[in-house]
């Protein structure tokens, strides 16, 4: 199936190349309210994005190998998250967690209710 087939879109920073130092998360983490930074050789980014499909929550699955930044793109992910192991998980900007904090809060329904109340809090229509 591939890193969380779902998604196939990645849309990456176009600001950023090879030659730049500091990757600028902020155009990715723009891209959905739910954005999930995955490597596509790692079983927990695949089940990550299971967890969450089982729940119908759909995420902005990025690719870290697909950069052509993908050194700038770890460090700055390590920066912002404090872990150097991937899926990185962010919800509304702000870093979630990875594939243990993602099991638990699918578990707890924290994060069903996180990710509808930052979809409430920008006027979409919850069904």
């Amino acid at each position: 199936m591939g890193i969380c087939s779902h998604n196939k879109n990645q849309t990456l920073n176009p600001e950023v190349d090879d030659t730049n130092e500091k990757y600028d998360l902020s155009y990715d983490l723009k891209q959905g309210i739910l954005v999930i930074f995955a490597n596509s050789r790692c079983g927990k980014s695949e089940k990550a994005c299971e967890l969450l499909r089982s729940v119908n929550v759909m995420a902005k699955v990025i690719d870290i190998n697909s950069s052509t930044s993908s050194s700038a793109l770890k460090r700055a992910l390590k920066e912002a998250s404090g872990s150097s192991q991937s899926p990185y998980i962010f919800i509304a900007g702000k870093y979630y967690g990875g594939l243990n904090e993602v099991s638990t809060g699918v578990k707890d329904h924290s994060i069903q209710k996180l990710v509808n109340s930052k979809l409430e809090s920008i006027g979409a229509k919850l069904t």
